[in-house]
């Protein structure tokens, strides 16, 4: 396991102003990611674990910690997005209930959008242990059918 440190504020770690293209991404990497974050630049956390760590092209585990707005999630939906192409299945915890949701609503409205590119059209669940948001109970079993389960430490 490799763990990527970018200091405190993850700035400083780029000299030049470098753009997706300067990746060497496949195409198929680069409209994924001009579908979640159009107009955008890769940030130093995306450029070290895309160009260094090789987070598409490994299976080796990878922890990456930033702050808030430095490009974990854009990260993490490749990662998830790498391994549904390969035919695995994807789990996405999240810290807390409203980020659960936040990411299952976010998933909903992505995923059909990049069904072409990725050829493959996954489900997605979402398990909580909160029945107000998806009817379980303390006594459901988890989900059996998605292919993207999102869900909280509970």
């Amino acid at each position: 396991m490799r763990i990527v440190d970018l200091g405190r504020t993850g700035k400083g770690c780029s000299t030049d102003d470098p753009v997706w293209a300067d990746l060497s991404l496949p195409s198929k990497w680069r409209t994924i990611i001009d579908e979640i974050a159009p107009n955008t630049k890769p940030h130093d956390i995306q450029i070290k674990a895309l160009r260094e760590c090789k987070l598409l092209q490994s299976r080796r585990n990878l922890v990456i910690s930033g702050p808030t707005n430095s490009g974990k999630s854009l990260l993490g939906y490749l990662a998830i997005f790498s391994g549904l192409t390969e035919g695995r299945r994807a789990l996405l915890i999240e810290p807390f209930r409203a980020l659960a949701q936040e990411k299952f609503d976010e998933l909903t409205r992505l995923v059909p959008r990049l069904k072409t590119v990725l050829q493959i059209s996954p489900a997605i669940e979402i398990t909580t242990g909160d029945y107000r948001i998806t009817g379980e109970t303390l006594l459901s079993d988890p989900p059996k059918h998605g292919e993207i389960v999102i869900a909280t430490p509970e």
